[in-house]
């Protein structure tokens, strides 16, 4: 008997077109003679559409894309009502936040269904830039300099962090959201911090 493998791609996330690449990828290569695989769309609302078998045929973009009409608890419910046993299993290719930070890794463990990557300590931990950078200096990890701060605090005292910045790294560095993926958001900085709207907190990396 194959197993069957759930590919989730998509989420609420800045990098929801991203995951979708990935997932078109994924696939597209893995092995359906080896796997049953079926892909399962997270709308950027955070909607599960209805899982589809996808076969050996080669998957363009635009067939990973579809809607559902159904609230989002419903459609998650809709999504457990698979036939899930002890030979399937969920293949997260979900980018940054609901999907890399532990909280999808956190409801599939209680739910008793395993998945692929990282469990929810190590995805929360990841996911979270300074808290990661705060660890490895606690095991004396060699790393680069950084500061880091959250938007509501550089605008109560921008000044007070450029010094920093240009003190403790100097510029040119790279502003990066703290606690999103590395494919949104980074911009090298010369002489200002920008702010993308996708996340509250920054953290400058030389």
């Amino acid at each position: 008997m194959k197993k069957k493998v759930y590919v989730l791609y998509g989420g609420k996330s800045a990098e929801h077109q991203v995951s979708i690449d990935s997932a078109l990828n994924v696939l597209n290569e893995i092995n359906k003679c080896t796997y049953d695989v079926f892909a399962v769309y997270i709308t950027q609302a955070g909607k599960w559409t209805e899982p589809f078998q996808v076969k050996n045929e080669w998957l363009q973009r635009e067939q990973l894309i579809s809607d559902i009409h159904l609230p989002i608890h419903e459609s998650v419910s809709q999504f457990l009502q698979n036939d899930f046993d002890n030979n399937s299993i969920v293949f997260p290719v979900l980018h940054g936040t609901f999907g890399e930070d532990g909280k999808l890794q956190g409801m599939l463990e209680m739910l008793d269904l395993p998945y692929v990557g990282n469990g929810v300590i190590g995805a929360a931990v990841g996911m979270d830039k300074v808290m990661s950078k705060k660890i490895f200096a606690a095991h004396d990890i060699p790393q680069t300099p950084y500061i880091y701060f959250t938007k509501g605090l550089f605008a109560d005292d921008e000044g007070y962090y450029i010094d920093r910045a240009i003190t403790e790294i100097n510029f040119p560095c790279y502003v990066k959201p703290a606690n999103m993926g590395s494919s949104v958001g980074i911009s090298c900085c010369n002489v200002s911090v920008k702010y993308s709207p996708h996340s509250n907190h920054r953290s400058f990396v030389r």
